[in-house]
Parts: structure tokens; sequence; C-alpha cells
């Protein structure tokens, strides 16, 4: 195998949002902390999703098992660089933009679950 190269390659995540007493929820994580001013894009009685698309840069190489005892070869080692295109509301599957702040720190928020999101890089 060899060294693997991808550039710009998309991938999303979504999440359901509530509003509760003001306040903006993520179902399947309601302690998670939102950014305050997202509540004032969520509506009280409407399904709503939010969708953070980004782009991901990077290579992988497997390393190699070559050489011998006096050259073991070398280890596998790779880098993923996740930056963000977007992040929007779908609401009653309309998209309801964002200001590039908030879009920026959702981005923050939601990076483990980013960083975690398979992607495909066979090309």
């Amino acid at each position: 195998m060899r060294t693997r190269r991808w550039s710009n390659v998309p991938g999303s995540i979504t999440r359901e949002l509530y509003l509760h007493d003001g306040v903006a929820l993520d179902a399947h994580d309601e302690d998670r902390e939102l950014p305050a001013e997202l509540a004032a894009f969520v509506p009280a009685d409407e399904s709503t999703e939010l969708v953070v698309a980004f782009q991901s840069s990077g290579y992988f190489d497997p390393g190699s098992m070559y050489g011998g005892w006096q050259n073991l070869g070398s280890p596998p080692e790779g880098e993923d660089e996740r930056t963000l295109d977007e992040a929007y509301l779908l609401v009653n599957d309309q998209r309801v933009k964002l200001p590039q702040e908030l879009q920026h720190a959702l981005f923050s928020v939601y990076e483990s679950e980013v960083n975690e999101q398979e992607i495909d890089t066979d090309d």
C-alpha cells in the first residue's frame, strides 16, 4: 500500500435541536453547552436540525515493514485537518443561514464529532 493523499473532501454532521425556556438544546446531549445566540434562530415549535459541513485534507502513509532486523522500516503516520465549510439550520427543510461567528462557535462545540466522522478518502 502506498501513501494516500486527499484534499477538500466534504463531510458533515447533523444534530437535532429544540428550544426549551428560551435556550437551544441538543436533543441527544442536553448537557452540551451551545452558544446562547443560537436560540434566536431555533423556532419554538418547529423541527430543527443543525448541519455542520466541513472539509478534510490530509494524508496516510501505512509505513513499511521491509528492511530486515537492521532496518525496521517506518511506522504508519498521517494527518487529517478538518475545516469548517459552513454551519446552518434546517427548519422544516428550509435552510437558515447563521452568522459567521456563530458558525465557528458551533464548529468548536462539535469539533470532536466532526473529527470522528468517517469520510471517503478513496479516489
